[in-house]
């Protein structure tokens, strides 16, 4: 009984966030062209590209290695990761200040006029996958 609970939550978990998915996508056709819309996939995808660098290269590694490294020797290991997630960061913030600073690049109307909306969207989208992805016994809904 417990096991099909949990199959149709996560079937209707699924069925929510592809459904929004497409809606959002939908509204966003409309809203801002099929020029932009394609901008701004192009844009997503580059996203999504340095989401799975991160994740190769310090949650799978942190993930696995944490759990072997005695507990005294934690807080110097967390600390090493988190100087190489700095690093990364800055590395992505310079490659994108780099394109706005170069005045022949493109820069989409939805960007360029709205990029905190752009932030939310980006930060919402990796909290949402974190929830989705963590402990569920640590989710508290």
């Amino acid at each position: 009984m417990s096991h099909s609970k949990h199959i149709s939550w996560a079937l209707l978990d699924q069925m929510l966030v592809s459904g929004t998915n497409f809606l959002i996508g939908v509204f966003l056709v409309r809203l801002l062209g099929m020029e932009q819309y394609g901008m701004f996939i192009l844009v997503w995808m580059i996203v999504q590209f340095f989401t799975s660098v991160q994740s190769a290269l310090i949650v799978a590694p942190m993930l696995t290695i944490a759990p072997k490294i005695p507990i005294a020797e934690r807080p110097n290991y967390f600390a090493a990761t988190l100087a190489l997630q700095t690093g990364l960061v800055g590395f992505i913030v310079f490659l994108a200040h780099m394109n706005f600073l170069n005045p022949d690049s493109y820069k989409p109307i939805w960007l360029a006029g709205n990029s905190m909306l752009t932030l939310v969207a980006l930060v919402s989208s990796r909290l949402r996958k974190q929830a989705r992805n963590g402990n569920p016994k640590e989710i508290k809904i």
